[in-house]
């Protein structure tokens, strides 16, 4: 929390008025110097006060910029330094923490107070120094992947659906070639002629008989020619089943590195 910043005393008020002519002709000077000092320290104090708001609020950014701004009006603040080092340090920015610690030690003549906050120095050192250590190591270390050799892949695959369109395919021509034949069986001569027990209605029996097992003959073969081309697309458009590999598919580890002081480290204010 902020401390109370003690300033500057107040300049020496006018001596008596029987005081020499010449003493008297040198105040003018004199009132001048302290109504510009007066005039710095309303304006310092004021700063301080909107950093104290800043800080009450969270809004620690704001309460640097006015209390540097104070700094550059009262450079002899040491109060101003010790509150931007406990900002910084609230900020965990250890390396102006620190450096408005030690230039608080200086100012200061309190030796407990001194050695308070050469303390809190000495702490902010020790975290500064873990810290580096911290980020020079990699937070994660990735184990390397086992290599994994890759199953070859060969074209056509042999399963149920060829076996299946493959039979369909041999069942449609071996029909189709069986009522071929039976057409052929049953086709009229040409010319067709009658008698030796041919009748006219024989010929006509022959000659639908003949168109029917042509007709099936047609499908069947057309039955084949489908189911052979599904067999064999299936078949060259699909790659063989892949051997199961000896070794499973590889997962990424991460070992993780404990963490360091950044992650730890609480620090005070």
């Amino acid at each position: 929390m902020f401390k109370t910043v003690s300033w500057v005393g107040s300049w020496m008020l006018v001596m008596a008025t029987s005081l020499a002519t010449s003493l008297v002709l040198a105040q003018p000077s004199k009132l001048s110097r302290t109504a510009i000092g007066q005039t710095s320290q309303a304006s310092a104090e004021q700063h301080f006060g909107k950093a104290r708001e800043y800080y009450a609020n969270g809004r620690y950014r704001e309460a640097i910029e006015q209390l540097e701004i104070a700094l550059r009006i009262d450079p002899k603040g040491a109060e101003l330094l010790y509150n931007l080092g406990v900002i910084h340090e609230k900020l965990q920015e250890l390396d102006p923490a620190i450096d408005y610690y030690k230039r608080y030690v200086l100012m200061v003549g309190d030796p407990e107070e001194q050695q308070r906050v050469k303390t809190i120095i000495a702490r902010l050192e020790k975290a500064r120094d873990e810290l580096g250590n911290d980020k020079e190591q990699p937070e994660f270390a990735e184990e390397k992947p086992i290599p994994v050799k890759e199953p070859e892949r060969t074209k056509g695959r042999f399963d149920g659906w060829v076996i299946g369109t493959g039979i369909l395919a041999a069942v449609g021509v071996a029909g189709g070639t069986y009522f071929g034949l039976e057409a052929l069986k049953s086709r009229n001569e040409d010319p067709p002629t009658t008698g030796k027990g041919t009748s006219y209605a024989d010929l006509e029996d022959n000659a639908d008989r003949a168109k029917q097992m042509a007709l099936f003959a047609d499908i069947g073969f057309g039955v084949g020619v489908v189911a052979g081309t599904a067999a064999m697309l299936l078949y060259f458009m699909r790659d063989g089943e892949p051997e199961q590999a000896a070794v499973g598919a590889w997962e990424p580890g991460v070992a993780v590195v404990p963490g360091g002081m950044a992650a730890s480290m609480k620090l005070g204010f």
